[in-house]
């Protein structure tokens, strides 16, 4: 059995957002949720404004491709995006509803 080591190594089983291990999805890959489309790294872009980059530094001269994304903070981004948009469609109404009491 080998032991555990506490050097972090980024590979294909970490997550690109949080770094925890185990069950991931690939970040730029289209997925249906619902009947919804959704690119997770696309999610992070309108949400946060957060433009990740799909690779990562491994050591001076190699840079790696990493993609993925941990399926826990799938449904936090649609929770987010979902707030997001919500919030935008009540400013709309309540400055419709000021625009059409004052004019």
């Amino acid at each position: 059995m080998e032991a555990k080591t506490t050097e972090w190594r980024p590979g294909p089983t970490v997550c690109r957002c949080c770094l925890a291990e185990g069950c991931y999805k690939d970040i730029s890959t289209e997925y249906f949720w619902m009947g919804k489309r959704e690119v997770y790294a696309e999610m992070l872009l309108e949400t946060f404004d957060l433009n990740v980059s799909l690779f990562s530094f491994v050591s001076s001269l190699t840079w790696r491709p990493f993609y993925t994304i941990a399926l826990i903070l799938t449904g936090q981004i649609r929770d987010a995006i979902f707030y997001k948009h919500g919030q935008n469609a009540w400013c709309i109404f309540i400055w419709l509803c000021y625009i059409i009491n004052n004019f």
